[in-house]
């Protein structure tokens, strides 16, 4: 009798201990996420590169509800272009083209933002003999018209933007050398209507550059970072509808 009872208790001892083992190395992966595997998928090569001797820079990429959407620059044998393809949640589809084929003027450093299925997209552009922010958007598949947003009135140069969009409004920001002076941070944004005027958000009061902008919104606000010569700094701004 004893040492059948001993057997059970054996068995129910084993079975405490196993269920504790699994506890501890099962419970990061439940309650942490950076406990749970991650599974990549294969490389794919989404420039198609028809020329074979072609350069792709640049890329930027956005998701939402599934789907993907890239941006970058390519050189065509002439000058950059502006490439976008997006991923429907099955596949990648066709390349398109979003500047015209000017032949002779480059577009460069893309960013996309996608809010709500709109995608927004923004790119430094030569066209005007100088570098300016321009801005094109699709909504219901269908690409709009060209918009210089900088709105700088004379061959000053505007490089490197950043675009996010939250709740039906677009913030962008670039590094910008209209003072002739040094590069500051400006800052515009859309709220469904127009753009609001270019404002200077880095606000220096000598001759340091502010340089690399990134932007990212949500809850009506718009944060902004960038590089200054004295260090990496930031902005909060309340800009909404």
């Amino acid at each position: 009798m004893r040492t059948h009872t001993n057997g059970r208790l054996k068995i129910l001892f084993t079975l405490i201990l196993t269920f504790v083992f699994l506890g501890v190395m099962l419970a990061p992966m439940m309650i942490l996420p950076q406990g749970r595997a991650v599974s990549w998928m294969s490389i794919e090569t989404i420039s198609s590169d028809k020329r074979n001797n072609q350069y792709e820079r640049y890329p930027a990429i956005a998701a939402e509800g599934g789907k993907a959407y890239a941006v970058w620059a390519e050189n065509d044998g002439k000058d950059y272009n502006i490439m976008f393809r997006e991923h429907d949640g099955a596949a990648w589809q066709i390349e398109e083209i979003l500047n015209p084929a000017d032949m002779n003027y480059d577009q460069w450093n893309p960013d996309v933002a996608v809010d709500g299925g709109d995608v927004q997209v923004v790119w430094h552009d030569s066209i005007n003999d100088d570098w300016d922010i321009m801005y094109k958007k699709r909504t219901g598949g269908v690409w709009g018209s060209i918009e210089e947003i900088s709105q700088d009135v004379g061959i000053e140069t505007q490089h490197y933007p950043k675009v996010a969009a939250s709740g039906g409004n677009v913030y962008v920001v670039w590094q910008d050398g209209r003072d002739l002076t040094d590069w500051d941070i400006y800052f515009t944004y859309h709220n469904g209507v127009g753009w609001s005027t270019p404002v200077e958000v880095s606000s220096d009061s000598g001759t340091e550059d502010q340089t690399y902008p990134c932007i990212a919104a949500g809850g009506g606000k718009a944060y902004v970072v960038w590089v200054d010569e004295e260090g990496i700094r930031w902005i909060i701004d309340g800009h909404h509808r």
